[in-house]
């Protein structure tokens, strides 16, 4: 009874792990929104007025995008070392909630292509596209 206590409270302890990379992940979604919003509206004002601000604004908004990546591709990497050592440390007999919802026993490459990480090459994308067209 008291080692099934433990696995109790070390998954507890696995899910705060996820729950705050999860919140991490959130909030670096949010600001990357943020700013690159900021950034195409200033682009969509500078447009016809000076169009040598659009390789600046392009030149940030890729510079955002990069940053942002390199920080949501750390969460997920985070993400799978908790999976790792959660499913060395949980017993056999464990029946209790898994600390993760759906997530790759081994994950793959794919497990570093969802959604959230490749938001940041579309803005990458986008700000090449409207420097292009300037």
């Amino acid at each position: 009874m008291e080692n099934k206590k433990k696995i109790e409270e070390i998954a507890a302890i696995f899910r705060s792990m996820v729950e705050h990379e999860a919140a991490q992940v959130g909030r670096r979604l949010s600001w990357l929104c943020q700013i690159q919003g900021f950034l195409f509206a200033a682009l969509s004002f500078a447009w016809e007025k000076d169009p040598k601000l659009v390789p600046l604004f392009a030149t940030m908004g890729i510079a955002v995008a990069v940053l942002a990546f390199n920080s949501l591709i750390t969460a997920t990497a985070a993400l799978n070392r908790i999976r790792r050592s959660w499913s060395k440390l949980k017993s056999k007999d464990y029946g209790g909630p898994d600390v993760f919802g759906l997530y790759p026993e081994k994950p793959t490459i794919l497990t570093f292509a969802c959604s959230e990480n490749m938001l940041p090459i579309v803005f990458v994308v986008g700000w090449i596209l409207a420097w292009r067209a300037s």
